[in-house]
């Protein structure tokens, strides 16, 4: 399945789907989505209110004295602003198992739209 990046949503849905519909992340806070459109590397995104594009950083690695790798550990007490451009899909199967799958689209940062991606919705939820 390989490295994605969690997402947060803090702006209506275009199918009405709320946060409470969806499975409970792996102790991941609030992050219910996942998305593979940008670095991969178990990143922290969040679309705001006000439909802001956010990054909190970041996974850090952790050892023991001995230099026994122990796990890593979430850092999310920093968010930045991100000037991206373009689209960014994300989803997640909600209680029941159905697969939703939203398309937001950005510029420098701003949030201009979120659609449903209806093709990847019909597949996922008719196998």
């Amino acid at each position: 399945m390989g490295m994605f990046d969690w997402v947060q949503v803090e702006v209506p849905l275009p199918d009405g789907a709320t946060p409470d519909d969806f499975r409970e992340p792996f102790d991941m806070g609030d992050s219910t989505f996942q998305t593979k459109d940008m670095d991969c590397g178990l990143g922290n995104y969040r679309i705001t209110e006000d439909g802001l594009f956010y990054l909190g950083f970041d996974i850090e690695a952790k050892y023991d004295d001995e230099g026994e790798f122990l796990g890593f550990e979430r850092h999310d007490d920093e968010w930045g602003l991100t000037d991206y451009t373009g689209p960014l899909t994300f989803y997640s199967s909600d209680k029941h198992s159905q697969w939703h799958q939203y398309i937001a689209y950005f510029d420098k940062g701003k949030l201009i739209k979120i659609s449903l991606d209806v093709e990847a919705m019909d597949y996922f939820n008719s196998r």
